[in-house]
Formats: C-alpha cells, structure tokens, sequence
C-alpha cells in the first residue's frame, strides 16, 4: 500500500487503450456476457474496488472477500495490466492509498472464447484493515432463483454516446432469471447452466465498459461477477439493451474460491 501526493486527471488515451484492450480479449461468441453502469445511481460499497494498471488509471472493478483477497473475473486478469487496487471510495479521484496487487488467479477452466467459468481472484501484497468504509462481503451460499432483485456495481461508463471516463462507482438493479427462462429469452435459445446467474432489467440502464469484475448483490452476499462487455461489429458498445446479461455465479465456484483463499 501506498499514498499517492496528487490527483491524477483523465487521460484520454488511457481510456482508448483500456477500450482496445477489451475489444481484444473479448473475442467471445456469446454477447450477452456483460462488461459499466450505464444509467446508474452513483454510491458507495465498502467491499467495492478499482483494479488498475496504473494508479487511479481503472481497469476493472472486484469484491472484497477476504482480507487480502478479491473476486473479479478471468478476462480481467487476463488483461495480464492489473497492477494496484484502490478500495474504500465512490470516485477515483478522492482516495489516496492504493494497494500493490501480489498474485491474480484465473479459474482453471475459463474459456475466453464462450466466457464460461469467467471468474478470478487478486491477492494484495499488504492486507486491509477493516472500516467503516472498507470491509468484506460474504459469498453467495445457495443459487439464487429467478424474481429476485440483485445490484450489480461498477465503475465503467455511465452514458454510451459518448463513452464517459472511469470516475464514480454505480449501480443498477437486474431481477435473477431462472435458467430456463433466460435460455428462452435469447433468439435462438443459449445454453444456461449453473454456472452462471442471469440478470434482466429495463432497456437502456445495465452494466457496461469498465465494469467487468464488479459484482452482483442480494442482500449482504455476492451471487455474481459481471463478465465480458459485449462489442458490435460496427465497434458500438451493446450495453443496456434490455436483453438478459448472464454473470458467473459464485455460489457454483464456492470450492474452487475457498480453496484459492488458501494459497
């Protein structure tokens, strides 16, 4: 952990080459696997962090769960960029301490391709110290069914025309799908397994660009990590637009979590 002396402004080019770098690890067939909070309420979660490759330079957002260690995803990771975390703040420009990020681990099955088992785990060299406005939150213990309203957090862009920099931490709320409904909700029907958590909500309000990492909440228990933006040919981001999202769902990686909390 460190302190920074002072603020850092946004860097356009920064935010072109965090963009690229999504475009290339997103060579994923199935576009419903999300990636920002476009139309969210900005807010402040105490397990919410910013996983960047250069101080207050946002890459990916992750959860706290332990107190050295945090779940985000496998395609985040795989940017092979995350350098430091920033814990403990709704925008990136207030806080001053960051933390040096020791080991990041992929789930050993993630398959950049379809974006199955898309999730992963950063390990801090310093552990947390545990406030008011940094702290844990609990894994998801059961599967969650469909009806129910989750929020998935971010700090990716908040407007899709134009892409808005990396600044606040939003959220949005989705309602869980079952797995056969979601299935049925795409034309032609998609594979849903219990590896992943479907999410539905309004048109226009969802996650997006830099918010892939975050996680998706019921209660006080992470049932979901947002995955992969999805990218049009015509390089438009296909965010927010009213189809399901599908997110890994943690409680069917509980196992694999624990085990990694360990190392």
């Amino acid at each position: 952990m460190f302190r920074i002396g002072s603020k850092c402004s946004f860097n356009m080019s920064k935010l072109i080459l965090i963009l690229l770098s999504f475009l290339v690890v997103s060579e994923v067939t199935c576009d419903e696997f999300a990636s920002r909070i476009v139309g969210g309420d900005v807010t402040q979660l105490p397990y919410a962090v910013s996983l960047q490759s250069n101080p207050k330079v946002h890459v990916c957002a992750g959860s706290i769960i332990d107190t050295r260690w945090i779940l985000t995803s496998a395609n985040c990771i795989a940017l092979n960029t995350l350098k430091y975390v920033q814990p403990g703040t709704s925008n990136l420009n207030n806080l001053d301490y960051i933390f040096h990020i020791s080991t990041t681990k992929s789930h050993p099955s993630y398959d950049k391709t379809t974006g199955i088992n898309n999730i992963g785990m950063v390990k801090t060299l310093q552990p947390f110290v545990y406030s008011s406005t940094v702290r844990n939150i609990y894994l998801g213990v059961s599967t969650l069914p469909g009806g129910y309203q989750m929020t998935a957090f971010g700090w990716g862009t908040n407007a899709l025309t134009p892409i808005t920099p990396f600044t606040d931490l939003r959220t949005t709320i989705y309602t869980s799908m079952t797995n056969l409904a979601c299935s049925n909700d795409f034309v032609p029907p998609k594979f849903i397994d219990d590896r992943q958590l479907c999410g539905l909500r309004a048109r226009d309000k969802g996650v997006c660009v830099g918010d892939s990492g975050g996680g998706v909440v019921y209660g006080d228990r992470i049932h979901g990590v947002i995955g992969i933006v999805p990218i049009a040919a015509n390089a438009t981001v296909e965010c927010a637009d009213g189809r399901p999202v599908v997110f890994a769902r943690v409680y069917n990686y509980y196992n694999w979590i624990y085990e990694t909390l360990k190392t």
